[in-house]
């Protein structure tokens, strides 16, 4: 796909230097200069449709491997890749980050999502050799969140771009739509952390809530357990090593 309408590609560097401007707030920079580097990273944002498209071939063709399988893709929001960037104790940089593209594939079992990642790391280019992936599924984060992932090297006319590649299952992905729901609603980031002392009673108790439903799921589909998290399919709760409640008591 062509790039229309501008002089040429924004580079790596020229999208990293534009976030370090967004990354502070538009109060802390001249108008010309937040919108200058808010345009930047629009047109960044923008030339990862093409090698976005191109990996999402890829997993469609995987797709048809697995039954009542579901692929899909997206950029990543303008809101969403300048919140990533401000992520508290973080050092994320515009021209690194590696979701601004994404493709996702959702299957029935975590098998699926292994005959899926070796498929796809067949045909596929991933960073660093090959060895560019995250599974969030044999080690879960603390937020409860499980799915695995592999960061693609996808070239183009105009440089290599990083994709990512979502491989989890239905009950995987009905967790991290509902955790994200919830963000979207209370103006929260509870998939990206777990509970914490500094946060509010009530955002803990949605949080204790997801991690102990995806700690239930992980039980369902045999795999490990969520951070702090004990139990097995026979216990009637599960039990957190610093926190214990039934389900019922939770507030939401």
């Amino acid at each position: 796909m062509p790039l229309d309408n501008v002089e040429s590609p924004v580079s790596r560097n020229a999208a990293t230097g534009a976030g370090r401007i967004l990354r502070n707030s538009p109060s802390s920079h001249t108008a010309d200069e937040y919108q200058t580097s808010f345009a930047i990273a629009q047109r960044w944002r923008d030339q990862h449709v093409e090698p976005t498209e191109s990996c999402f071939k890829h997993v469609l063709d995987c797709s048809r491997q697995f039954d009542q399988s579901v692929a899909t893709y997206r950029l990543k929001r303008m809101k969403s890749i300048i919140g990533k960037i401000r992520r508290p104790q973080s050092h994320f940089k515009l021209g690194e980050l590696d979701d601004i593209g994404g493709c996702r594939l959702i299957v029935k079992t975590n098998d699926d999502v292994s005959r899926a990642a070796e498929y796809l790391q067949s045909t596929l280019s991933l960073k660093n050799h090959g060895q560019a992936q995250k599974d969030y599924i044999s080690s879960p984060a603390r937020s409860g969140y499980r799915s695995r992932h592999l960061l693609t090297n996808i070239p183009t006319d105009y440089g290599n771009y990083h994709v990512e590649i979502q491989i989890r299952t239905k009950l995987q992905h009905y967790w991290a739509t509902a955790i994200e729901a919830t963000d979207e609603i209370y103006g929260t980031n509870y998939k990206s952390g777990g509970a914490d002392t500094h946060l509010s009673a009530v955002d803990n108790d949605r949080i204790r809530f997801f991690t102990t439903v995806s700690s239930l799921f992980a039980l369902e589909e045999r795999s490990p357990q969520i951070p702090g998290f004990i139990g097995d399919r026979d216990s009637p709760l599960v039990s957190s090593t610093s926190w214990t409640a039934p389900v019922s008591s939770l507030r939401i």
